[in-house]
């Protein structure tokens, strides 16, 4: 995997103390609700997804981050199973995501397919503990579209543009709904006045590119194997670009991304001005932004902190385990 690459990403990083505690809640958790067969567990663990959690949501602590590690340790798993171009995981693939959408109607979910529907279950019961209405159907809102997308890259794998990619990576990403999670996880409230804003879908648009473009240089070797074209580096190698030539114009995108993501974030005072907003708003307002920062720079951080995921000598763990079913290569 090209790791090597160094992206301009000029946000501060923080870690919650319990990234390590959160590493192993989230295994046992996957293999209590048989999301993982015992074989995977191995390969699940050095993903270290609790440690990522840690890094995107630092602020929250024990429970919450556990809470948080799990919420990302089931979308993973999906995400991953629907990735997959082997008949019968296809079928549970489909199974999963109908299930969960058909649980997702539901503020208080019941009578689930699967196990990952049965998990889902007890997950939503503790994410929407003390929660408002309005978030509540926000956050189904965006578990929908983002499973729905799941299905949807499921069927389809012919190569997008690369405004097509983004586009549909701006719902796949998810990043909207990790941030409803931070509000859960680290007990802040995200102000519903912003939320609809051209500011703040401006800025969501920015936060994703820097979120997912490093992931797909780092991860171009592994999803090229497995026959996937959602990845910026294929996309752009698709229009004609040699692969360091891509690298380099991703490498562009990401500054570009983060000069305007800055630039979007300096316009926040003035807005809160013009409508009036009182400390609480603008605090509100802040720490929206903030968890943004913390979304793409955690991710980053992580990615770069040795996770197996982004690790070509952990191929044949992935493969061998049934993880993954695309076949193993010889690293060089």
């Amino acid at each position: 995997m090209p790791s090597n690459v160094e992206f301009h990403i000029p946000f501060p990083g923080a870690v919650s103390p319990d990234a390590a505690a959160a590493d192993e809640h989230l295994v046992r958790w996957a293999l209590a609700r048989e999301l993982l067969a015992p074989g995977q567990a191995r390969y699940f663990a050095a993903m270290r997804l609790g440690t990522c959690a840690a890094h995107v949501y630092p602020r929250a602590r024990r429970e919450d981050l556990d809470l948080a590690a799990d919420h990302m340790g089931l979308c993973s798993l999906v995400n991953d199973l629907c990735d997959s171009t082997d008949g019968a995981r296809a079928e549970e693939a489909a199974e999963v995501c109908h299930d969960l959408l058909t649980l997702f109607e539901q503020d208080a979910p019941s009578r689930p397919a699967t196990p990952a529907g049965a998990a889902w279950c007890g997950l939503w019961q503790r994410l929407r503990d003390g929660m408002p209405r309005a978030w509540r159907k926000r956050v189904l809102r965006e578990h929908t579209a983002v499973f729905s997308a799941y299905l949807d890259h499921r069927i389809r794998r012919t190569m997008p543009t690369a405004d097509q990619y983004l586009q549909r990576r701006y719902i796949t990403t998810g990043l909207s709904l990790g941030l409803a999670v931070a509000e859960r996880v680290e007990h802040w409230r995200a102000p519903e006045w912003l939320l609809d804003t051209p500011l703040a879908r401006g800025l969501l648009e920015e936060a994703t590119k820097l979120a997912i473009l490093p992931n797909d240089v780092f991860a171009v070797e592994r999803e090229e194997r497995r026959g996937e074209v959602d990845n910026m580096v294929l996309v752009l190698e698709a229009a004609g670009r040699t692969r360091d030539e891509a690298i380099a114009d991703i490498q562009a995108m990401v500054r570009l991304a983060g000069e305007r993501f800055r630039r979007l974030a300096d316009r926040l005072p003035a807005h809160c001005d013009d409508l009036g907003c009182g400390p609480a708003d603008r605090a509100a307002a802040d720490t929206y932004v903030q968890a943004m920062c913390h979304m793409f720079r955690g991710n980053y951080d992580w990615m770069t902190d040795g996770s197996a995921r982004y690790d070509r000598h952990a191929t044949s763990l992935a493969v061998s385990s049934g993880y993954e079913d695309a076949p193993a290569t010889t690293a060089t």
